[in-house]
């Protein structure tokens, strides 16, 4: 039958939860260090390739979350 009496933890095993704790912590604060990476193209550099190759550029404003893309005309055999 299960105890389920008053159960006080031992000290080893509150310093251990303690430091797992702390070395999860650290664990998750290394993965989140480091600068932003910037976008390899600016917008205006995918606008400019989709024009030269024939495209039709959806741009969107300048502070939206999302990019603007690039629409080509589908192949006269899939009409």
């Amino acid at each position: 039958m299960l105890d389920h009496g008053n159960h006080v933890p031992s000290r080893r095993t509150a310093a251990s939860c303690i430091v797992l704790c702390i070395v999860l912590t650290a664990a998750l604060m290394a993965c989140a260090t480091g600068p932003s990476v910037p976008p390899a193209y600016t917008q205006d550099e995918l606008a400019e390739r989709c024009f030269r190759t024939g495209g039709w550029w959806h741009g969107v404003p300048p502070d939206s979350l999302f990019s603007g893309f690039c629409e080509y005309a589908s192949p006269g055999i899939l009409r």
